[in-house]
């Protein structure tokens, strides 16, 4: 799970910086932001769903993992919505105005 995360932090955290730049904003402060939201999104979307779908022992590890490993759309799942952080920090970034820095 956690190369995936990698990948989609830097899909969403380059798009994010792209347009942060064409905004006047510091890139790095945002690509920050769009890690932080959607790692934030991860989690509470696994606890939220492991506490609504699943019905074994949530202190056993293993079993956990294996409910998660027994279907891909359980993960899919996680990862659709981990991916709405990133994109919430777009549509933030989307409808900031365009700061012109003159010196």
């Amino acid at each position: 799970m956690l190369l995936e995360f990698i990948l989609l932090s830097i899909i969403f955290c380059y798009r994010n910086s792209k347009l942060a730049i064409s905004r006047g904003q510091n890139a790095v402060l945002w690509s920050i932001l769009t890690v932080v939201a959607m790692f934030i999104l991860m989690m509470v979307t696994l606890i939220v769903y492991v506490f609504i779908c699943y019905g074994g022992d949530i202190f056993d590890q293993k079993e956990l993992a294996s409910y998660f490993n027994e279907s891909i759309f359980r993960v899919l799942t996680v990862y659709m919505l981990t991916a709405g952080g990133g994109l919430a920090i777009g549509y933030i970034l989307e409808y900031m105005p365009i700061v012109n820095k003159k010196k």
